[in-house]
């Protein structure tokens, strides 16, 4: 007959260690969640500081009137049709309302059309746009501009 006495703490011993495990996988999990999260809330908070850039830009640039009745359009619109504030979202709310919201000019002036990078670039195009483009297009856009008799 074998040593019940021998055997038990061997079982409990198991166990202590089973649970221990699932206590180290448990906090192992929470860190990875906070990890997420503080890397969710820096990457919410980042999109946010941009968009808020990108409207300025727009009321600088474009004439776009800070107003409380165009600050109440935009943020109504980004809220019922996307899940936070950012450059990309503010770009197509003021795509959609352009015609709805005060402008020190005409939309219809200004004609809004945001240049992205792989966008041919415009006939003047800024240093950032230069920068953001890749080589065969600012080839292609000194080309053009020496044809054309510019720089």
């Amino acid at each position: 007959m074998p040593d019940t006495l021998k055997v038990i703490p061997r079982i409990r011993n198991a166990d202590v260690e089973k649970e221990e495990q699932r206590w180290r996988d448990e906090q192992v999990d929470i860190a990875n969640n906070n990890a997420q999260r503080k890397a969710r809330e820096q990457q919410l908070a980042k999109d946010r500081e941009e968009g808020v850039a990108r409207l300025k830009q727009y009321a600088k640039e474009r004439g776009l009137v800070d107003s409380k009745r165009n600050a109440d359009k935009i943020a109504g619109f980004i809220e019922r049709n996307f899940d936070r504030l950012s450059e990309t979202n503010v770009d197509a709310t003021i795509k959609a309302l352009q015609y709805e919201l005060e402008w020190h000019v005409s939309p219809k002036a200004t004609n809004i059309e945001v240049w992205r990078p792989g966008d041919l670039l415009p006939d003047n195009p800024s240093p950032q746009q230069l920068a953001q483009s890749a080589i065969e297009d600012v080839i292609a856009y000194r080309e053009r501009a020496r044809m054309l008799g510019r720089k």
